[in-house]
């Protein structure tokens, strides 16, 4: 296979000044851009579908381009749009976004013909310092509108100028008067499309454009498909069988743990700790009674709490600073791995210099993560199901990244 490196900048292509938007349907424009593949990109009111709605809609491909205010729409012309989009094959700037919404909306899975963000990312996967891949960012000379296409400009000024007007946030976009939202929306969209033709005309120049587009086609959207898919339809997951394994972990922390406070070398400086925790917490002016004579509650609580901190074990393990000072301070351990500020290291780069403790601290870290991984689960999922948010468009390889669920 031929390899060939160029740097893609500026393609003299001109930022569109024809943005159509309305707030209802140009049915001739419609079948004008019917069973020809187009971008399309939404604006919502949320990030996550099954609380938010989707407030416009944009298409655009050679035949024309068009915004409409999906939300001013009748139910019935929002059901015939509807149904109008999912028949055609579609391109957006972040299809697992896009689609995801589509799909949580209708039950339906869009036609997906490609993902510029993905496409972009494969093949720019050597990358630049400080390379982005969004159709724009928060600086104004960075991003594809910019960067590839060469628009002077991107399309965010006008919308953004309106929400610090207005003491709001980028999230909060969807309130914006439909004149701005429609704008922006739509150049997102044209800008979505230039960019797909752009990396067509990109690729033809070279012999493995054929492989490439059958690539994207048979296994980078089928990908984004069973990611949408699992999103909304979940994965099952025994709760039970997980209650009963982070109940086990917890055990085996617990076990670690004490392995580690009643080691021979650790467990005069665990009872030193201690002792300091008490000296710091005593307060020996802290008068018995109150103004009237009368004992003071709060002095009993003070007791208690002074009691069961001296015999209880505060040290955290989870501390670098706490395990700083025992390792290094204490035991006087020799680290040459430092951290960012000078310090020796108490992560598993240090275990080799710790002996038979940094041994212990690996066995105890172990369960440890397990047992967060475990929680993460038990915090996620909904009704016996998790709903992954994979990520294709976060990795420049094509391979899925996690995400909160």
């Amino acid at each position: 296979m031929e390899h060939g490196y160029a740097i893609i900048r500026n393609m003299g292509l001109p930022m569109p000044t024809d943005v159509l938007i309305m707030d209802s349907i140009l049915y001739d424009l419609l079948e004008q851009m019917s069973d020809k593949p187009m971008a399309f990109d939404l604006e919502t009111t949320s990030l996550d579908p099954r609380i938010g709605e989707i407030r416009s809609i944009a298409v655009a491909n050679d035949a024309g381009n068009v915004a409409i205010d999906y939300r001013a729409l009748s139910s019935t012309d929002q059901s015939i749009f509807m149904d109008w989009l999912l028949k055609q094959e579609l391109i957006a700037h972040n299809m697992v976004f896009d689609g995801l919404w589509l799909y949580q909306k209708t039950g339906i899975m869009p036609k997906i013909k490609g993902c510029t963000l993905i496409i972009y990312k494969l093949l720019a996967a050597e990358g630049e310092p400080g390379q982005r891949y969004g159709l724009k960012t928060t600086d104004p000379e960075v991003g594809a509108m910019v960067e590839v296409l060469g628009w002077k400009e991107s399309n965010e000024k006008e919308l953004y100028d309106w929400l610090a007007e207005h003491n709001l946030k980028a999230g909060d976009m969807a309130q914006a008067p439909w004149d701005i939202l429609g704008k922006y929306n739509g150049l997102d969209t044209i800008g979505t499309w230039q960019l797909y033709k752009a990396f067509q005309s990109i690729t033809a120049q070279y012999e493995w454009n054929d492989y490439f587009w059958s690539y994207i086609h048979e296994e980078i959207n089928t990908l984004t498909e069973l990611v949408i898919e699992q999103n909304v339809k979940g994965l099952p997951v025994d709760i039970e069988l997980l209650l009963g394994y982070d109940k086990e972990l917890e055990g085996k922390i617990d076990r670690a743990k004490d392995k580690l406070f009643t080691h021979a070398q650790i467990k005069p400086y665990i009872t030193k700790y201690q002792k300091l925790l008490v000296k710091k917490f005593k307060q020996p002016g802290k008068k018995k009674k109150t103004a009237k004579g009368k004992w003071d509650k709060n002095y009993g609580t003070y007791l208690n709490k002074l009691a069961l901190l001296a015999r209880s074990t505060d040290f955290n393990l989870n501390s670098p600073q706490q395990l700083q000072w025992l390792l290094y301070d204490c035991l006087e351990f020799e680290c040459p791995i430092k951290t960012d500020t000078g310090s020796p290291t108490t992560g598993k780069d240090a275990y080799p210099y710790l002996g038979e403790i940094g041994q212990l601290l690996k066995r105890y870290r172990k369960q440890r993560d397990k047992r967060k991984f475990v929680k993460s689960l038990l915090e996620v999922e909904r009704n016996g199901f998790l709903h992954p948010n994979l990520k294709i468009s976060a990795t420049v390889t094509g391979r899925c990244a996690g995400g909160q669920g």
